[in-house]
């Protein structure tokens, strides 16, 4: 049988030194961890400024490509509504009705979503401000009116007059 004696300290020595040198070994691995996670997001930020001015790019050219066409198709459908053209019939004049309120509709909606892009990117502030909510209900029915009608769904409408504005 065999025995180990310490001489002295130096055990106790090299025992604090190898903790030292793993302590040592595990905060650079942290630091290294820390800093390739500042890289990767800086990349990501990176990408992210870059789709979100894509983005505002792509709606500004197509807000042109949509309002275009869009305001030809109202006003051509203003001038047959008025007769300008030609007489119209009652049943026409309601369709060409909801062709504009429709179009108005949908050109507002466009604005909305570039103005929207105007407030993400700071150059136009929000204010809220009061609606009428009988007439938003009632441009609202008037759209959906046409679908209605082919699926047979008769819709009604009520609007409570102390809630009309908001």
């Amino acid at each position: 049988m065999r025995e180990f004696h310490r001489s002295g300290d130096g055990g106790d020595r090299r025992g604090v030194s190898r903790t030292k040198e793993r302590a040592a070994v595990e905060e650079r691995q942290r630091a290294d961890d820390a800093a390739a996670r500042g890289v990767e997001v800086e990349l990501r930020s990176r990408r992210i400024q870059e789709a979100n001015r894509l983005k505002s790019e792509f709606l500004a050219n197509m807000s042109h490509e949509l309002r275009t066409p869009l305001n030809a198709i109202i006003g051509f459908t203003q001038l047959i509504y008025d007769g300008e053209v030609g007489p119209v019939e009652p049943q026409q004049k309601d369709f060409l009705g909801d062709i504009l309120t429709s179009g108005q509709h949908l050109l507002k909606l466009i604005n909305d979503v570039l103005d929207l892009a105007k407030v993400e990117s700071g150059k136009m502030e929000f204010h809220a401000e009061p609606v009428d909510l009988a007439e938003l209900v009632r441009e609202v029915a008037t759209i959906l009116r046409t679908t209605a009608m082919k699926k047979a769904i008769r819709v009604e409408t009520a609007v409570d007059r102390r809630s009309a504005r908001w």
